[in-house]
């Protein structure tokens, strides 16, 4: 179990424990049940928001969604922050101007009402002042 540095003998007892009597394989398979859950979730939420998966949801920490039509990514991550919530615009992840229309949603982060209440809010005033406009 080293992997460079000096690890103590308990510690790589635990682990090795952990590994061979399926103590990590469990926890390891609670966490997968439990983000799949989540990321059904989150998918179905957004998807009633009007957003568009970019892929059905399979698996994994994070989902990409298309904004609905006439909001911008970064402006509503702007508005986000000024009210405490981070999200993260495609525009982050690369230089292609078709990410400003998407968000990357972390599964876990976002599958909580408070952040589910907090986006909404932020759509309905993004869509008040489109329509103002």
């Amino acid at each position: 179990l080293m992997c460079g540095g000096i690890t103590s003998e308990m510690l790589e007892q635990i682990a090795c424990s952990m590994l061979n009597d399926g103590t990590y394989h469990k926890h390891r398979k609670r966490v997968v049940q439990g983000l799949q859950a989540s990321g059904a979730r989150v998918a179905g939420w957004l998807q009633g928001l009007g957003f568009t998966l970019s892929a059905p949801y399979t698996g994994g920490m994070f989902i990409w969604a298309r904004l609905p039509a006439g909001l911008d990514a970064e402006t509503l991550a702007q508005q986000g922050l000024a009210c405490g919530l981070v999200l993260a615009p495609g525009i982050l992840f690369g230089f292609d101007p078709e990410l400003r229309n998407y968000m990357r949603f972390n599964v876990a982060h976002t599958d909580t009402p408070a952040v589910m209440v907090a986006v909404e809010v932020l759509l309905r005033g993004a869509k008040d002042s489109e329509n103002r406009a």
